[in-house]
Order: C-alpha cells, then sequence, then structure tokens
C-alpha cells in the first residue's frame, strides 16, 4: 500500500500502477488539510482545491472500486465559519471513502505558531466531530458497495484467542473480520465475500482455494 501523498506528487503514472499492478492496494491517501483557498494558502500548501478536485476524479475515473481517504486539519488560525463551510462543501462533493481529521496544534518555532486569530478550543472540537460524522457516513457508504462482492484480500492478523476471528485486508483497503474457528490456512493473496455491515464493523468469509 502507498502511504499518504501530496496531491501535487500524485502523477498519472502512479494512478494507472494503482490500476493495473494486482500487487498494489487500491487506495490513496491524501492530504488535503483544507477545502478553503485562503486557508491553503495561509498554510503555504503549494495546491488549491480545483487541483484536487480533478485528481480526485481522474482516481476515480482510472482505478474501479478505490478507496480514497484524506487528512484534514480543524482550527488552523483564521478558519471562520465560512471557510470551514467551504471545507464542509467541498469534502461532500468530492465523497472520499473516509477522513482523517485533527485539530490543529501549534508548535513552537513555527510562523503558524503566531497566527492569529485563533479558532477557541470548543469550536474547533465541534467542528473536528462534524467532520468525522461525515466521514462515518462516507466510510459507512463505500463499505455497503461491496456486500456480496468477491474482493481479493491479504491476512493482517492471527487468530483472535476469544473469538476465532481474524482481521484480513482487501486490495481497495476493507478490514474485514472473518470467523475462521481459530484456525486459517490462507496465505498470499486469496478471496473474500463481504456477507454484512455491523455498524463500523465488516465482516465476510474466506472462498477456500
Amino acid at each position: 500500500r502507498l502511504s499518504s501523498i501530496e496531491p501535487q506528487e500524485l502523477t498519472a503514472g502512479i494512478i494507472r500502477l494503482a490500476a493495473n499492478d494486482p500487487g498494489l492496494c487500491r487506495h490513496f491517501h491524501i492530504p488535503l488539510q483544507s477545502g478553503d483557498d485562503r486557508i491553503l494558502s495561509a498554510m503555504r500548501r503549494p495546491y488549491r482545491t480545483v487541483l484536487v478536485q480533478r485528481l480526485i476524479q481522474k482516481i476515480y475515473a482510472a482505478v474501479p472500486d478505490v478507496c480514497i481517504g484524506m487528512d484534514v486539519m480543524v482550527g488552523f488560525p483564521g478558519e471562520d465559519d465560512e471557510s470551514f463551510a467551504r471545507t464542509v462543501d467541498f469534502v461532500q462533493e468530492l465523497a472520499p471513502s473516509y477522513l482523517h481529521v485533527f485539530p490543529f496544534s501549534p508548535r513552537p518555532g513555527t510562523r503558524a505558531a503566531s497566527f492569529t486569530p485563533r479558532v477557541p478550543e470548543k469550536t474547533a472540537g465541534q467542528r473536528v466531530e462534524r467532520l468525522r460524522e461525515l466521514s462515518r457516513g462516507f466510510q459507512r457508504e463505500f463499505h455497503a458497495r461491496f456486500l456480496g462482492r468477491q474482493l481479493p484480500a491479504v491476512l493482517e492478523s492471527e487468530p483472535s484467542p476469544n473469538s476465532g476471528t481474524v482481521k484480513v485486508r482487501t486490495d481497495n483497503y476493507i478490514p474485514v473480520q472473518v470467523n475462521t474457528s481459530g484456525t486459517c490456512h490462507c496465505s498470499g493473496i486469496f478471496t473474500v465475500t463481504i456477507t454484512e455491515i455491523a455498524g463500523e464493523e465488516v465482516l465476510g468469509s474466506i472462498i477456500e482455494q
């Protein structure tokens, strides 16, 4: 799996590789940070929302069933209600598979540590929860698309001593809990069927080789 890649560095070649190489996870994690161009400029990010929008469109067109995650920072100094609303609207338009949301934390020695006006902690917390709620919805919708589908997967954990379940990871980055009755002989790439969406958990069964 590829780790986080900056939007301006995610090339057409990388996208083609994810579309065509079965050994590469169909998953991209993109550090958006904000859906408001004024805040991106204040962060000194070397891209604007239009680049991210076009990039996501290219990925969806090229990589079937791709999982796209995004980092979003909330409460950067100067982020007012309108800036946050633009971020909410932008991520809803893009409809990623999930968001990784975190509040701004000033680090001594950085330029942003002295930026004002600061977003009140309570306001930042409310904004974090708003985006995390959106993320939960994105993730549920993404997982539900694959109910009843068969997907390539790899083993991620040993059987649980209590439940006998193992965690496998599909080739588009869905974590699936599988009951193996304490034994799992799967190795390499195998096939898993998504059988149930239980809250935030995805359940499945392994198709025997």
